[in-house]
């Protein structure tokens, strides 16, 4: 897949999808485009930053072959989801 034809956030999740679960795709979509899952479905026409395709290309690769997806974003979701910032000064 040609990565300068990810310049959208929906083709970046399309591309993703095609190899991964939906949760899966749309977390690494989501984070490698510095999106929130409302943006990525109210404007999936909406560009993504430079670097935002060869990064979610690089993660979705490495989540194919196995790698679990909290060793790729070096975060461990807790309870509510992948980032619930309301719990983390409070642990």
């Amino acid at each position: 897949m040609n990565m300068a034809a990810l310049n959208t956030l929906g083709a970046c999740a399309a591309y993703a999808r095609r190899r991964l679960p939906p949760f899966e795709a749309e977390l690494l979509t989501c984070r490698a485009a510095g999106a929130d899952k409302a943006q990525l479905y109210a404007y999936p026409e909406r560009g993504v930053p430079p670097g935002a395709a060869r990064t979610l290309g690089a993660w979705v690769a490495r989540r194919a072959a196995g790698e679990p997806v909290a060793y790729i974003l070096r975060h461990q979701g807790f309870r509510f989801g992948p980032r619930d910032e309301r719990l983390r000064g409070h642990l």
